[in-house]
């Protein structure tokens, strides 16, 4: 099961924590926004993880649930930096360790569970970011107290939605913005556009599928990377037939690529779509070390926003063999 948990930026007032049955979709996503929606008012802004669920526009297109919010007059954002999300990650430990504790064993045993969270978290724990004066006070009495920007009453424009998807990936993700021109976004809004005025006839959020957590091993370049690689546990993801380390730190994490017309590999982590490595094509190693696993410290012309340290056993040309007389 999946649970959507909603916080109030300013004052933590939990607005909405509900679990659903399936993996991590945005039909799900948006039920429980609307929920909130309705009981607290609208916001000006969503912060949100980049998930499929949720906030796309960084890989060149709208998810159903952003062209949906901006419908509803609300901005929908992402955050890049683990700082930006801290918050909510604190927040998702908070709630971890309280059904830790009472460990349910259904989805309405969940549920129930939640709104006695809820309540003990809202109205009794006092919190420690929030304080006034000398006391912390409860995220109840902040959300009640704290001033409250006004709701939205109109859509956004879609001519600047749109606007800032093509900005933010000119400067960002080039690829994507080749993608955009070259006609395949529009043939998914076709779609999403119809399957959402199905869904907005009914007086329901419209639907889509839940997000895939399983890699694709297509290529759509000419150096056959795949559009989507998995890095293993033991920090190496495998590129033109070498074995790269990049660091345990994104051990088995899911990575997107795409390839310049300057011939360089870039790639991307999945949950975040940010930046991590790019190697020139073909890849050239400075000298080939002992092992299996190549240090991508070794490759010729990479960048990594993390560059791994040097094995000193592997820093070092391959010995040369000596010969039998």
């Amino acid at each position: 099961m999946t649970i959507y948990q909603i916080i109030d930026d300013a004052s933590r007032f939990d607005v909405g924590t509900t679990a659903f049955a399936l993996p991590e979709n945005g039909t799900d996503a948006r039920a429980a926004l609307a929920a909130a929606f309705a009981a607290y008012g609208k916001p000006q802004e969503i912060l949100s993880d980049n998930g499929d669920a949720f906030a796309t526009y960084h890989r060149g297109f709208l998810s159903a649930t952003e062209t949906w919010l901006a419908s509803e007059g609300v901005l929908a954002i992402a955050g890049f930096a683990p700082t930006t999300q801290g918050k909510d990650e604190r927040s998702h430990r908070t709630l971890t360790q309280f059904l830790d504790a009472r460990r349910p064993v259904s989805l309405a045993e969940v549920n129930t569970y939640l709104a006695e969270y809820r309540q003990v978290y809202n109205e009794r724990r006092r919190h420690q970011s929030l304080l006034v004066g000398k006391m912390h006070i409860t995220p109840r009495q902040a959300f009640d107290t704290f001033p409250k920007a006004p709701s939205p009453t109109h859509p956004l424009d879609p001519d600047q939605i749109w606007a800032r998807v093509v900005a933010y990936n000119q400067a960002h993700n080039p690829q994507a913005v080749s993608d955009m021109l070259n006609g395949p976004a529009e043939a998914a809004t076709s779609h999403e556009a119809s399957t959402d005025d199905m869904a907005a006839q009914q007086g329901v959020p419209p639907t889509d599928a839940p997000t895939l957590t399983v890699p694709t091993t297509n290529s759509t370049n000419y150096w056959g990377i795949p559009d989507q690689l998995c890095v293993s546990k033991d920090g190496v993801v495998r590129v033109c037939g070498f074995g790269l380390y990049i660091g345990l730190r994104f051990k088995n994490r899911r990575l997107y690529s795409t390839v310049t017309v300057d011939n360089i590999a870039e790639f991307y982590t999945a949950h975040d779509g940010e930046f991590l490595f790019s190697v020139p094509l073909p890849i050239t190693l400075s000298h080939r070390p002992p092992g299996g696993q190549v240090n991508i410290n070794l490759v010729e012309g990479m960048k990594h926003r993390q560059p791994p340290r040097m094995n000193p056993k592997l820093s070092k040309p391959r010995p040369k063999r000596r010969l039998q007389p």
